[in-house]
């Protein structure tokens, strides 16, 4: 008598698209990532001003597509160095 185990597997493959046209983090288009782009998408998160298209473009630091609060977390995150690249969609 011959036993045969077969095993399944799924292979699960994810796309991410990045957008070569952004700097990631700089929202305030100086050139620089660093605390005052942080306050700059938080301002624009609470609705206080608006960001032009590229500066938008800049801020989608987790790669969703969207601005939102987490992107701010991220962003964060990556200046204090507990994330090590932008845009970070861990």
């Amino acid at each position: 008598t011959t036993k045969t185990t077969t095993k399944a597997t799924t292979k699960i493959t994810t796309t991410i698209s990045i957008d070569s046209s952004a700097f990631y983090g700089d929202v305030n288009l100086d050139g620089d990532v660093d605390l005052a782009d942080a306050v700059l998408l938080n301002k624009a998160v609470a609705g206080t001003v608006a960001l032009n298209e590229q500066a938008a473009r800049n801020a989608d630091c987790n790669g969703d597509g969207k601005r939102s609060a987490d992107d701010s977390m991220v962003l964060l995150k990556f200046l204090v160095h507990l994330v090590q690249d932008l845009p970070n969609m861990g």
